[in-house]
C-alpha cells in the first residue's frame, strides 16, 4: 500500500493499514514490505512484468454471437476499440492492460474507472481509465445496507465515491469478499527474508568482503589512545579500502562472522527466488533461475514455457474476460459480445508447434485457408474459403469400392468427352 493513499484522510494510533503501510507490517527477518519495497527485488519485477507484459501484448477482440452460433470479431464496436486500440486519452492498449494486470499480479486488485457516453439506459461504456490501487478501496455503507461503493483519493488529497457499475475491478486469487488476496502480503516473510539476504550481501561487498570482528590486545588503552585505534582502523573499512592495516603492541585481529559460504548466502538468496516463483506460480526458468547443469535453452525449457502459458496465465485470462463481462459489459452486451485473449499469439514464438496447429486445422476442416492466411497478415487467396478435409481414409465396409481418385478421374474423362467406347477402341489399337 502506498502511503499517498492516505491523503486526506483521519489518521490514529489504531490506524493499523497506515502504520502497516508506513513501517511495512512486522517480519521475522525485520526488513519491511511494502509494494515499492517488493519491487525492488528483481524476481518479484521480473515475475509482474512477465505476466502483465506477455498478457498485454497478446491479440485481444470484442467478439459478437451471430446467429449461426459462431464468435467472430466485431471490429466496428466501441467496446472492441476500447479494449484493442485506445482505452483512453493517455494509454495505448497494451500499456493500459499492463497496468491493470501488473496492479492485479503486484496487490492482488487492479481498478479502472469507466468512461460513458450518453445517459440513462443508453449510456455505454467507451473508455477505462487505470486508478492507483494504493488510493482506491472497496467500502460497504452499513447506514445504507451494507451497499458497495469505492472510494479513490487524487493526488490532491480530494476523495471521490463511486458506484459499483462505475469501476471495472479486476480482482486477484480470493475468498469471496470485496477484494482479491495480495501475493504481498500473504509472501511477506519470504520477500523480507529475500530483502534481509540483499542486505546482508550489500553490507559485505560494501565492506570491502571484510568480516566483521575485534582487535585484540593486552593492554589497557586509554580513551585517547582508543580513539586513534578506531580512526585508523575505519581506513581499510568499506569497498574502496586499500593497503594493509597495521597491528601494534602485539594486537591481533580476530572475526567474529561467518564467511557467506559458511552462512550458506548465496544458497538462500537462489531459495528465494524459487520461493518468489512458487507465489506467482511462473518457472524458475523463466526468471532466467536454472537448476544446476540446467540450461535456458532446448526441448525441455520449452515444455516449461509451454505449461506455464496453460497453467498460469489461462487462469489469469478467464479471470479477467469474466471480470470484463460482469462489471464492464451491460445485461444485453453480455448477451451478445465476449472479450477474448488470443492465447495463439503465443505460439508465434514457436513456429514447429504453429505450424503443426494450422495444418491439423486445415486438413481437418477446422479452419479456411484464407482464415490462416489472415491470422499471418497475408492476403486471401482465391478459392481458399472452403473448408477442406482429407479423404484418404475410409470406413472398412467401403473397401473394394471405387475411391476418391477414380472418381475423379471419371469425371475428368467425363468433361473430355472421352467415352467408353474410345477407350476401349484405343485398347484394341495394335502397340
Amino acid at each position: 500500500m502506498n502511503l499517498l493513499s492516505w491523503i486526506g484522510q483521519k489518521i490514529t494510533l489504531t490506524s493499523r493499514k497506515f502504520w502497516g503501510a508506513y513501517f511495512g507490517g512486522p517480519t521475522w527477518a525485520g526488513q519491511p514490505v511494502t509494494a515499492d519495497t517488493a519491487m525492488q527485488i528483481s524476481a518479484v519485477y521480473r515475475a509482474v512484468r512477465l505476466t502483465a507484459t506477455t498478457l498485454a501484448t497478446l491479440p485481444i477482440h470484442i467478439y459478437e454471437r451471430g446467429r449461426d452460433g459462431a464468435m467472430r470479431p466485431a471490429e466496428s464496436n466501441d467496446l472492441d476499440f476500447m479494449v484493442r486500440v485506445q482505452p483512453n486519452a493517455d494509454q495505448t492498449s497494451v500499456e493500459f492492460w499492463e497496468s491493470l494486470i501488473g496492479c492485479q499480479q503486484l496487490v492482488g486488485n487492479g481498478y479502472a474507472r469507466k468512461l460513458f457516453r450518453g445517459t440513462g439506459a443508453s449510456r455505454t461504456c467507451i473508455g477505462l481509465e487505470v486508478l492507483n490501487p494504493a488510493r482506491t478501496r472497496a467500502v460497504r455503507l452499513a447506514s445504507e445496507g451494507n451497499r458497495l461503493v469505492y472510494e479513490t483519493t487524487d493526488e490532491n488529497g480530494r476523495l471521490e465515491r463511486l458506484e459499483p457499475d462505475e469501476v471495472f475491478h479486476l480482482k486477484g486469487f480470493g475468498f469471496g469478499g470485496d477484494y482479491g488476496l495480495s501475493p504481498i502480503a500473504m509472501g511477506a516473510q519470504t520477500l523480507s527474508g529475500a530483502r534481509a539476504a540483499d542486505k546482508i550481501a550489500g553490507e559485505f561487498f560494501k565492506n570491502g568482503m571484510l568480516q566483521a570482528g575485534f582487535v585484540e590486545t593486552d593492554k589497557i588503552l586509554a580513551d585517547k589512545d582508543r580513539d586513534r585505534l578506531q580512526a585508523t582502523l575505519s581506513q581499510y573499512v568499506g569497498a574502496e579500502s586499500r593497503g594493509l592495516m597495521v597491528l601494534e603492541a602485539g594486537m591481533k585481529y580476530r572475526p567474529i562472522e561467518l564467511n557467506p559460504e559458511d552462512a550458506q548466502l548465496l544458497m538462500t538468496r537462489k531459495f528465494n527466488i524459487e520461493e518468489i516463483a512458487r507465489w506467482y506460480g511462473i518457472p524458475p526458468v523463466l526468471l532466467y533461475h536454472t537448476q544446476e547443469g540446467q540450461t535456458m535453452f532446448g526441448s525441455g525449457v520449452e515444455s516449461i514455457m509451454l505449461s506455464w502459458y496453460t497453467l498460469g496465465l489461462r487462469e489469469i485470462i478467464v479471470r479477467t474476460q469474466k471480470a470484463f463481462a460482469m462489471r464492464v459489459m451491460t445485461p444485453a452486451q453480455r448477451q451478445r459480445y465476449e472479450l477474448r485473449f488470443n492465447i495463439d499469439g503465443l505460439l508465434q514464438g514457436d513456429s514447429d508447434a504453429q505450424q503443426k496447429l494450422y495444418s491439423s486445422f486445415v486438413q481437418n476442416g477446422i479452419m479456411t485457408r484464407n482464415e490462416v492466411r489472415r491470422l499471418q497478415n497475408l492476403p486471401p487467396v482465391d478459392g481458399g474459403d472452403e473448408l477442406t478435409a482429407q479423404v484418404n481414409l475410409v470406413p472398412l465396409t467401403q473397401l473394394g469400392q471405387e475411391s476418391g481418385a477414380n472418381g475423379t478421374r471419371e469425371a475428368l474423362r467425363s468433361w473430355l468427352g472421352i467415352g467408353e467406347q474410345e477407350d476401349r477402341h484405343h485398347e484394341s489399337r495394335p502397340h
